[in-house]
């Protein structure tokens, strides 16, 4: 039985004593090669988390705990970290057109501040955090803008509250924080300025009719004086009437003048 012991002994050392003497070797000959592999061989038990930074720990495959900032020994081929960003981060969405209550369209857009306050939940919980957060924005943007009046689009604080309250339930889900979120632009576009406006400039010409009638003018004059901003025309007159005023002009094709010293066909001799 020592003899056993002892010639596996002796086995084990030669074989340590040969890959030590060989990698030696393989280190004079390519250091470059070497240094990398060292550090890449390193880097295999242990990670470092920088501060601004949140670990997970797996341990075959299962999220484990939460690893602070600094250097923390792994275990290869067991143990695995997965670093996530746990200070603010700022998200804005692109701007989207979308139809309000009273069926008006606005370009919207907006911003959202947030942050990762269980980092095992944003990790775990949804594949790409970012597109996650970004479709939720989304869809409440246009929850409260579709639910919202003309009038309560001027309020900018209630909207952004609503805001907050549509989104907040969804994001904590994932481990997120809602620090600040609201809408940065609601314009109206241009058809819906004009539809806006229509209201204010009737009524303003309606008053003017009425100061022309009490004036003693009569209906006839007060609508000639009047007058009217646009003269309706549809658009199959409208484009009848670009085709009359600009026709396509026709070639002129002038024949050329016969030559004087041409002679006369027999047909046109004298009889």
């Amino acid at each position: 039985m020592m003899d056993w012991v002892w010639w596996a002994w002796d086995w084990l050392a030669f074989l340590l004593s040969t890959t030590w003497r060989l990698i030696i070797q393989f280190a004079y000959r390519n250091p470059v090669t070497f240094a990398l592999m060292l550090f890449g061989f390193a880097r295999l038990w242990g990670t470092t988390i920088q501060t601004g930074y949140a670990g997970v720990l797996f341990r075959f495959g299962r999220a484990v705990k939460i690893l602070e900032p600094g250097f923390h020994p792994l275990i290869p081929l067991i143990q695995d970290v997965r670093k996530l960003p746990v200070r603010s981060v700022t998200l804005q969405v692109p701007a989207q057109r979308i139809m309000n209550a009273d069926g008006l369209v606005y370009d919207v857009d907006a911003t959202l501040v947030m942050r990762i306050v269980d980092p095992i939940k944003a990790t775990i919980e949804i594949d790409d955090l970012r597109a996650g957060c970004s479709t939720v924005l989304a869809l409440a943007v246009a929850d409260v803008i579709t639910r919202s009046e003309r009038e309560r689009l001027s309020e900018r604080g209630d909207l952004d509250a609503a805001l907050k309250t549509r989104v907040q339930p969804d994001l904590e889900r994932w481990g997120i924080q809602v620090e600040q979120v609201g809408f940065n632009t609601i314009a109206p576009t241009r058809t819906t300025t004009r539809l806006s406006q229509q209201r204010q400039r009737t009524q303003e010409r309606a008053s003017v009719l009425h100061q022309l009638l009490r004036a003693g003018l009569t209906t006839e004059a007060a609508l000639a004086l009047l007058g009217a901003t646009r003269r309706v025309v549809s658009h199959s007159h409208a484009r009848y009437h670009r085709l009359r005023l600009r026709p396509t002009p026709l070639p002129i094709v002038v024949a050329p003048p016969p030559p004087e010293d041409e002679e006369p066909l027999d047909d046109d001799l004298p009889v």
